[in-house]
């Protein structure tokens, strides 16, 4: 009998023309490398620790993994040059491992084998291009071409080379210590080779399986209801401690234990754990691909971050209107299942799945509500998803409302209780407040923005715009970045309105400025008030240059235009009279209100 270190073995299959075995989505994300169990030829000591492989494979005692760019990485045991005659160029599609050989697939579909050459298993390799899928044995080895004829190569003693079939179709092809497995279309499996321990004669003769795995002496098959068959033998519980659920996506077969992935990204293991490859399998989620060898496995980890950037809280969103969600994604091209709520997170709604972009144009839907959400969540890894902070608004007037104190579209008790307060603190009322913590649908022109200022300007005159909002990050301003452009022009406009203000008096516009420009004779800047949008009144304008360095709260007496007008607009104005202007940041404009008397 053969030393056992060339029997109990992992095969690593190659599955081609039907979903991925190894990978849950249609592309294949680089991810990091977690090893376990026997490590005495550095097989989980040496595992590379660069995060940027797509796929691995496991011989008896080394391990390979594929890089993005198809170069191959090898380590673990290397008496027979299984790893350093490994390839050094890059570009391969697939690897392979066998007992103590190893296989690489070609973009071409020629296949490239190297280590251990005892039985051919090397110098047999076939000639010819056009392979999709390769497995490694024990001493022997298999590749499939596209019109689904297998061809093998190696040790023949016990007919795993000799009773290959001659039959085209098959999907998929897989390789155990002596034994070998395929695939047909309709998902039944053929086995051939040795049957020492029923590996051969106990394969299910059912259809609807859809992955195959070999190991040393017996064989795993996943039904396409995710639950897993397992024969042939079990001295380790590898074919009785089969676990029964059915949420699993690919399958490994090892020397006397086995892998699967679940359908969430975690793996389980079962069957011999002489050096713990069963008692050491890691509890994380988020792991594409997996592979066994005679006594270590290892598993890709492609972990997933999800963070919902827009809308996060207190946006108010106008049905029917176009908003942009956006998120940032790690990696960036991870397909996402974007849903809604308008009950606060009790019942979802499907919006759309969108794979290889962070942000999509929604055109927003009802019904109306304060309790809104977004989640984000990875197709692929359900458990991997970020909901908004925070409830938004989706609103279907866009008529402003007279007492809105806090500008939810709704006038409620806590506008009320708003009303009472400043009533009580100034005598005055605040009909409108715009915190400017979500987008307004004010008119803009010019560089007039809205946002977070940077911080910038003030280069030659005055002071940088402020980092954040009066309260808040955003701001109403000029260039958000640095400084307004010295080019004659304007007067450019921010405008709001028009707001109803019936039945109040005596009013006021109050709202925190930052603002820094030079004289009037080069930049003219000014605030107005209009009953009708077309003949505006002057309340300020700047007749000096200006240099605030912090946040000022200024109130104008508006009552002469607004007082008891079923329509009032307000208006900032910055105009660029000469060239010669300094450049300064601007105007920066936060927490409007607009108060009065009942």
């Amino acid at each position: 009998m053969k030393n056992k270190l060339f029997q109990p073995f992992a095969a690593i299959i190659l599955i081609t023309l039907v979903a991925a075995m190894f990978l849950f989505s249609d592309f294949a994300r680089a991810g990091s490398i977690v090893s376990w169990g026997y490590d005495i030829d550095g097989q989980v000591s040496n595992t590379p620790t660069e995060s940027n492989f797509t796929t691995v494979a496991a011989g008896v005692y080394h391990s390979l993994a594929l890089r993005g760019d198809g170069f191959i990485v090898s380590w673990g045991k290397d008496d027979r040059g299984q790893v350093s005659n490994t390839p050094t160029e890059n570009g391969f599609t697939a690897v392979a491992g066998g007992s103590l050989h190893s296989l690489a697939l070609r973009p071409d579909g020629a296949v490239v084998s190297w280590g251990w050459d005892d039985d051919g298993q090397v110098s047999n390799t076939p000639t010819e291009n056009g392979f999709i899928a390769i497995a490694g044995g024990g001493n022997h080895s298999l590749a499939l071409r596209p019109d689904g004829t297998i061809v093998s190569w190696g040790s023949n003693n016990y007919d795993q080379v000799a009773n290959t079939p001659t039959e085209s179709g098959f999907i998929a092809i897989a390789a155990g210590g002596n034994h070998s497995l395929a695939l047909s279309p309709d998902g039944t499996i053929v086995s051939w080779g040795r049957d020492e321990y029923d590996q051969v004669s106990n394969t299910p003769t059912e259809s609807g399986f859809t992955a195959i795995a070999a190991g040393g002496y017996h064989s795993l098959a996943l039904k396409s209801n995710g639950s897993v068959i397992s024969w042939g033998r079990n001295s380790e519980g590898q074919v009785s401690s089969t676990p029964p659920e059915s949420d699993f996506t690919a399958i490994a077969a090892g020397g006397n234990n086995s892998l699967i992935l679940k359908a969430d990204g975690s793996v389980a293991s079962w069957g011999s754990d002489d050096y713990s490859q069963v008692s050491d399998t890691p509890t994380e989620s988020c792991f594409t691909a997996i592979a066994v060898g005679c006594y270590h496995s290892l598993a890709l980890l492609t972990p997933t971050t999800l963070l919902v950037l827009e809308p996060n809280g207190n946006e108010r969103l106008k049905e029917g209107s176009d908003y942009e969600f956006r998120w940032e994604a790690n990696p960036f091209g991870t397909e996402v299942f974007i849903e809604y709520s308008f009950d606060n997170g009790s019942d979802w709604h499907t919006v759309t799945t969108i794979q290889d972009a962070n942000s999509y144009d929604w055109q927003v839907t009802g019904p109306a509500s304060g309790d809104c959400l977004v989640r984000i969540t990875d197709t692929v890894f359900p458990g991997v998803s970020d909901t908004s902070d925070n409830t938004f608004l989706i609103y279907t007037d866009d008529k402003e409302l007279v007492g809105d104190i806090n500008q939810d579209h709704r006038v409620d008790l806590l506008d009320f209780a708003l009303m009472a307060q400043n009533w009580l603190t100034q005598g005055y009322v605040a009909i409108y407040y715009f915190p400017l913590n979500a987008a307004t649908n004010w008119t803009t022109g010019g560089q007039w923005q809205f946002g977070q200022p940077a911080g910038n300007g003030g280069v030659e005159l005055g002071h940088p715009d402020p980092c954040s909002g009066h309260t808040g990050s955003n701001v109403h301003g000029v260039n958000l970045n640095g400084d307004y452009t010295v080019v004659v022009g304007g007067p450019y406009y921010l405008t709001a309105g028009p707001l109803g203000c019936n039945g109040f008096k005596d009013m006021k516009l109050r709202f925190a400025r930052w603002l820094n420009t030079d004289t009037s004779s080069y930049v003219r800047n000014k605030v107005q008030v209009s009953d009708d949008g077309t003949v505006w009144h002057t309340v300020w304008e700047n007749t000096t240059e200006v240099t605030d360095s912090s946040w000022q709260i200024v109130e104008y007496d508006v009552s002469e235009t607004a007082d008891n007008q079923p329509t009032v607009y307000f208006r900032w104005s910055y105009e660029i009279l000469d060239d010669r202007a300094y450049l300064c940041s601007g105007w920066n404009i936060d927490d409007i209100e607009l108060l009065g008397r009942p």
